[in-house]
């Protein structure tokens, strides 16, 4: 018996598509299930269109760090880290983008040499205008071939 995750390696899709597809399904863990991986796309719907977003915390000693990141969903995403984090988090810049993957992608590599941990970045009031430039110039790009 395979795991989702072994699932979705075999078929060339992300855990996160199968996780989503076998709920949908009604799945039940343990039960054999016959092959469905032609019917699931190797471009993820869940992966394509969604929220790039940049989130930050100030600490007790007044630092603040950001977290580029990226969701379908912004508003359980902003909750989720919410819940996990000792400090109010507030929110610098949330956009929609058709593929917020390259649209993540290309802010951390970008920002890569302001990166503290993992998605966390110490970043400047010029870098959050880069951002809020380039939200406002992918907008326009999406809104122009809607």
């Amino acid at each position: 018996m395979k795991t989702l995750r072994e699932i979705a390696g075999e078929n060339g899709v992300s855990h996160p598509a199968i996780s989503k597809r076998a709920k949908r399904d009604g799945w039940v863990r343990g039960k054999v299930v016959e092959r469905v991986a032609p019917e699931i796309n190797s471009v993820d719907e869940f992966e394509k269109s969604g929220f790039v977003y940049v989130i930050f915390i100030e600490d007790s000693a007044g630092e603040q760090f950001f977290k580029i990141g990226m969701s379908v969903s912004f508003t359980l995403r902003f909750s989720s880290h919410q819940c996990a984090s000792p400090f109010p988090l507030r929110v610098a810049s949330a956009y929609f983008v058709p593929d917020m993957r390259a649209e993540e992608r290309a802010l951390h590599a970008r920002f890569g040499d302001r990166r503290v941990r993992g998605e966390w970045f110490r970043l400047s009031q010029s870098d959050l205008e880069e951002i809020a430039g380039r939200a406002n110039l992918t907008q326009e790009a999406f809104n122009a071939c809607s």
